[in-house]
């Protein structure tokens, strides 16, 4: 991988002039990620009036605010891998990332809805606030966050990092009641037996389903009931 020193186009200009001016946990996370040795590319925030926004490049900055009434999958459908730095802060109706995929966002995220954190293998970095009705995080990747108290959503399944320690609500949030049942992952509850289930509350056992949930929002639907 190149050093920052020989690091060079719109993109890596955009996230140092950033980054010098307001530093923080996601501009540094930013920064790691564009030492990854491929063709960034630098966009303004597009002007969205559809359902569902996915970005059109594998590894992609934008270069401000991301405001749209839509469902956002970081995911492009043609890549395995990729990248998207928000140089700003993303606001969107829900949220979800891809296997492979990370997100980076260096102001706050604020999500009408729902947010599902990435498959393995993928990083999840927020610099301001996480507001959402549900945040479905730690199963298994998690979202990072410069302090706890940037953590607003009003349900929380899973946990969030903080920026090292993992910090849990003191309830999990309701999925049966929150979601669709049809997004929910019910395998190991169903597969537990009445002496098992009873001393276990079932939403620290059910899980998102990601393949389900993913088919809902690139719809353009809701997960909520």
């Amino acid at each position: 991988m190149p050093s920052r020193e020989t690091m060079k186009g719109p993109a890596h200009h955009a996230l140092e002039t950033l980054h010098a001016a307001h530093p923080n946990l996601a501009t540094s996370a930013a920064r790691e990620l564009l030492t990854i040795d491929v063709d960034w590319a630098l966009r303004p925030p597009p002007a969205l009036d559809t359902p569902v926004w996915q970005p059109e490049q594998p590894y992609l900055v934008v270069d401000g605010s991301l405001t749209t009434q839509a469902n956002v999958l970081v995911r492009t459908g043609r890549h395995d891998n990729g990248a998207l730095i928000v140089l700003g802060d993303l606001r969107c109706h829900n949220l979800m990332v891809s296997w492979g995929f990370d997100l980076v966002v260096t102001g706050s995220l604020l999500v009408e809805e729902v947010v599902i954190t990435a498959p393995a293998d993928s990083q999840f970095v927020v610099g301001g606030d996480l507001r959402a009705r549900l945040l479905a995080s730690g199963t298994p990747t998690w979202v990072t966050l410069a302090h706890p108290r940037h953590q607003q959503a009003q349900h929380t399944s899973g946990y969030v990092m903080a920026p090292d320690k993992p910090s849990r609500p003191s309830t999990q949030a309701p999925l049966t009641t929150l979601l669709l049942a049809e997004v929910l992952d019910r395998e190991e509850w169903d597969a537990m037996d009445e002496s098992e289930r009873a001393n276990e509350d079932i939403n620290d056992i059910l899980r998102v389903d990601t393949k389900a949930a993913h088919q809902y929002l690139a719809a353009g639907r809701s997960l909520l009931r």
